[in-house]
């Protein structure tokens, strides 16, 4: 399918799943469509969409599921998406993303999977963030991101995958990464970071892989 998504959906008031993913759309997405507040699932994956993320994205407060990688948007991540208390996956990676994380990001207590990866934003992650108890994966790869490897990072019990690489983070990489025991893997890789973790705690991790080759 090609072209502009259509007109009209908004209007659809009992539509709940919507996916237009594969496919080469291109151009913004219609307002009218944020007026649909019944939806739960948007798929818009591997597309041509382009332009600003509108504040209107917001305004979907049923919204769980929220799928619009491998398009072209840029400018700033939009702070209303942190009105999406319902959200347990937000996947907005393989953008033009720019700019830092909202801290309004924190707002989404449900939210399960944040997958950032493959945009330029930048700045430090908001310590916020870490307060998001429920969080299973954080892939943040492959941005301009700058600071430590927070001691808040042990707040999220509940991680199976951490990807940070192909960032800018420095300082040590903290010991208190084997208290997260649900991780399956983790990517420091292609930073700027200035200790390894110790054999204490790559002990404490033997099933978990680790990569934190080329860093400082």
């Amino acid at each position: 399918m090609t072209g502009e998504m259509p007109q009209g959906l908004g209007k659809l008031s009992n539509l709940t799943y919507l996916v237009f993913s594969d496919n080469k759309m291109s151009r913004r997405i219609p307002n009218d469509l944020f007026s649909c507040s019944s939806h739960v699932i948007l798929y818009m994956t591997h597309n041509n969409f382009s332009g600003l993320l509108k504040p209107g994205i917001g305004r979907l407060s049923n919204l769980k599921i929220l799928q619009i990688h491998g398009n072209s948007f840029s400018g700033p991540l939009p702070g209303e998406i942190g009105n999406l208390t319902s959200l347990m996956l937000l996947n907005l990676g393989q953008n033009q993303f720019s700019g830092t994380i909202p801290v309004g990001f924190s707002n989404i207590s449900s939210l399960q999977n944040l997958l950032l990866g493959n945009n330029n934003l930048k700045g430090e992650i908001p310590d916020e963030i870490f307060e998001l108890k429920q969080l299973t994966e954080l892939y943040l790869t492959n941005n301009k991101f700058v600071g430590s490897i927070l001691n808040s990072l042990s707040k999220l019990e509940q991680l199976s995958r951490l990807d940070l690489s192909g960032n800018r983070f420095n300082r040590s990489i903290l010991d208190n990464l084997g208290k997260l025991n649900k991780l399956i893997s983790i990517d420091l890789s292609h930073n700027l970071l200035t200790r390894s973790i110790s054999g204490s705690v790559i002990a404490g991790m033997k099933n978990t892989p680790v990569t934190i080759s080329t860093n400082s």
